[in-house]
C-alpha cells in the first residue's frame, strides 16, 4: 500500500519535498553538508544554495535560481578565501 505524502506548511512543505522519494530536501542537505567537512559558514552558504535550488520549481522561480546563485557566489568567495584564493 502506498503511503500518501502528507503535506503540512510548517513541518513539511510541498515545495521542500522530493516528489517520488520519502525523503525531503532537508535529509539530503544534511547529508550533504555534514559529509563535506567544511567550515561552520560554509556549510550555511551550501545548505542555503541547495534550498533554494530544491524549491524553485516549486516557489519563487526565478527568484529563487537568483538567490541560489548569490549564495554559489559567497560560497565560492569563502572557499577562495580558505585556499588563498580570492
Amino acid at each position: 500500500m502506498e503511503r500518501e505524502a502528507k503535506y503540512d506548511s510548517v513541518s513539511r512543505p510541498q515545495h521542500y519535498c522530493i516528489e517520488g522519494l520519502e525523503q525531503e530536501s532537508i535529509d539530503v542537505i544534511k547529508a550533504v553538508v555534514e559529509h563535506n567537512c567544511v567550515a561552520p559558514w560554509a556549510a550555511v552558504l551550501l545548505k542555503d544554495t541547495l534550498k533554494y535550488l530544491f524549491r524553485f520549481g516549486r516557489k519563487n522561480g526565478l527568484e529563487d535560481l537568483l538567490k541560489a546563485k548569490q549564495y554559489l557566489e559567497w560560497l565560492i568567495e569563502e572557499y577562495g578565501d580558505d585556499q588563498g584564493r580570492a
